[in-house]
């Protein structure tokens, strides 16, 4: 991605724009590797310079798997994430849940309306089913592997701040994408034209005057 950001304004936005209308959509399939998007700079590079070209505009696709809501620990750190990124990028952007085919009929709307309450309710909710207390292995001096019920405040507190910033900025929402439902696809694409205001700059049209079939 480094020398795609060295030459974004020469062959890159030849190969990118070439043949392309105004209406066109182009897609670009960004590599995985996160820290790309959350500290280094260059993709926030990389859509900065294709703004700056003018007519151009961009709208980052945020994907999650739906497996990530079974847990709540992976929810929290998945939305994290995706609020990391929205921060760093600075650009028009949606969160998306994919996979949702290989999910249970049902369950993907159930997880999201209980993780609609809140980062920290949840986290409330989980704690709550081990009394507070979380469960470890322990070695005692003997070497004898016993267990030991804890509570860890330090982590507690920690997991407790990361939760109200999630809950502070309010900002990632997620769409759910089955790719067997042909109206999860439409909504996810109308999403994306909402935040890239596609189709906002064509001119309205008067609609052809109705015919009156008893006039033929």
């Amino acid at each position: 991605m480094e020398y795609v950001a060295e030459h974004i304004h020469t062959w890159f936005r030849d190969e990118l724009l070439d043949g392309t209308g105004d209406d066109d959509y182009v897609l670009l399939d960004c590599p995985g590797q996160i820290e790309l998007y959350t500290h280094v700079p260059v993709m926030k590079s990389v859509a900065e310079s294709v703004i700056q070209w003018g007519g151009c505009n961009v709208c980052g696709v945020f994907v999650l798997d739906a497996t990530f809501l079974a847990d709540v620990s992976k929810f929290i750190s998945g939305t994290l994430l995706a609020l990391s990124v929205m921060m760093n990028m600075e650009i028009p952007g949606i969160n998306v849940l994919t996979k949702c085919d290989l999910v249970e009929g049902g369950a993907v709307d159930k997880m999201l309306d209980v993780y609609g309450r809140g980062a920290r309710d949840i986290w409330h909710m989980e704690r709550g089913k081990f009394g507070g207390e979380i469960e470890i292995d322990n070695i005692s001096s003997s070497s004898k592997r016993g267990k030991q019920k804890i509570r860890d405040h330090k982590l507690d507190k920690m997991t407790e701040a990361i939760c109200s910033i999630i809950d502070e900025y309010t900002m990632v929402a997620y769409i759910p994408l089955d790719i067997t439902d042909e109206e999860s696809l439409d909504l996810v694409l109308s999403a994306v034209d909402q935040m890239l205001q596609y189709g906002d700059d064509v001119e309205f049209k008067e609609p052809p005057e109705a015919v009156d079939v008893d006039d033929k």
